[in-house]
Protein backbone atom coordinates (compact mmCIF):
# COMPACT_ATOMS: atom_id res chain seq x y z
CA UNK A 1 0.00 0.00 0.00
CA UNK A 2 1.05 3.38 -1.13
CA UNK A 3 1.72 5.74 1.52
CA UNK A 4 0.11 9.10 1.46
CA UNK A 5 2.47 11.65 1.73
CA UNK A 6 1.35 15.01 3.55
CA UNK A 7 2.39 18.70 2.00
CA UNK A 8 2.89 21.32 4.48
CA UNK A 9 2.04 24.36 3.16
CA UNK A 10 4.05 27.52 4.80
CA UNK A 11 2.39 30.92 5.61
CA UNK A 12 4.53 34.17 7.24
CA UNK A 13 5.13 32.77 10.29
CA UNK A 14 5.66 28.96 9.44
CA UNK A 15 3.84 26.16 8.91
CA UNK A 16 0.24 26.80 8.63
CA UNK A 17 -1.66 23.88 6.85
CA UNK A 18 -1.01 20.69 5.45
CA UNK A 19 -2.79 19.17 2.42
CA UNK A 20 -3.09 15.51 2.31
CA UNK A 21 -4.23 13.81 -1.04
CA UNK A 22 -7.51 11.94 -0.67
CA UNK A 23 -8.00 11.19 -4.65
CA UNK A 24 -6.23 12.56 -7.86
CA UNK A 25 -8.39 15.77 -7.51
CA UNK A 26 -9.26 16.24 -4.10
CA UNK A 27 -7.34 17.62 -1.05
CA UNK A 28 -7.96 17.22 2.76
CA UNK A 29 -6.95 20.93 4.39
CA UNK A 30 -6.11 20.59 7.92
CA UNK A 31 -4.90 24.06 9.62
CA UNK A 32 -1.93 24.12 12.64
CA UNK A 33 -3.91 27.44 13.88
CA UNK A 34 -7.29 27.32 14.45
CA UNK A 35 -8.24 31.01 13.56
CA UNK A 36 -9.07 30.50 9.49
CA UNK A 37 -10.66 33.22 7.65
CA UNK A 38 -13.12 31.80 5.00
CA UNK A 39 -15.05 33.82 2.28
CA UNK A 40 -16.97 33.46 -0.71
CA UNK A 41 -21.35 33.64 -1.90
CA UNK A 42 -22.87 31.58 -2.22
CA UNK A 43 -19.91 28.77 -2.75
CA UNK A 44 -16.54 28.79 -0.86
CA UNK A 45 -13.86 30.69 -2.32
CA UNK A 46 -11.42 31.33 -0.33
CA UNK A 47 -9.39 29.94 2.91
CA UNK A 48 -7.22 32.64 5.17
CA UNK A 49 -5.29 30.41 7.61
CA UNK A 50 -3.91 32.66 10.10
CA UNK A 51 -0.38 33.45 9.07
CA UNK A 52 -1.33 32.78 5.31
CA UNK A 53 -1.03 31.73 2.94
CA UNK A 54 -4.20 32.80 1.07
CA UNK A 55 -5.83 29.91 -0.68
CA UNK A 56 -8.33 30.40 -3.41
CA UNK A 57 -10.24 28.93 -6.00
CA UNK A 58 -8.68 29.36 -9.87
CA UNK A 59 -4.89 29.27 -8.18
CA UNK A 60 -2.86 26.70 -8.90
CA UNK A 61 -1.45 23.88 -6.39
CA UNK A 62 1.65 23.75 -7.77
CA UNK A 63 1.73 27.86 -5.82
CA UNK A 64 1.48 26.40 -2.42
CA UNK A 65 4.05 23.59 -2.41
CA UNK A 66 6.52 22.84 -5.70
CA UNK A 67 5.71 19.28 -5.61
CA UNK A 68 2.37 19.76 -5.96
CA UNK A 69 0.59 19.23 -9.49
CA UNK A 70 0.20 22.26 -11.31
CA UNK A 71 -3.48 22.35 -11.23
CA UNK A 72 -6.26 24.72 -10.69
CA UNK A 73 -8.12 24.93 -7.63
CA UNK A 74 -12.40 24.57 -9.06
CA UNK A 75 -13.59 24.45 -5.53
CA UNK A 76 -13.29 24.43 -2.06
CA UNK A 77 -15.66 22.31 -0.08
CA UNK A 78 -16.90 22.28 3.80
CA UNK A 79 -17.96 19.31 4.51
CA UNK A 80 -19.10 19.18 8.50
CA UNK A 81 -15.69 20.52 10.10
CA UNK A 82 -13.33 19.31 7.08
CA UNK A 83 -12.60 21.30 4.18
CA UNK A 84 -11.78 19.51 0.54
CA UNK A 85 -9.50 20.99 -2.18
CA UNK A 86 -10.93 19.81 -5.58
CA UNK A 87 -7.92 20.25 -8.35
CA UNK A 88 -9.40 20.19 -12.30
Amino acid sequence: MKKIEPFKIMGRNGHSCTLTKLKPKRYLISFVNPIIRFGGVPELEFIDPSGGPFISVGTPLREYHPKLPNKKIVSIERNDKLLIIVTE
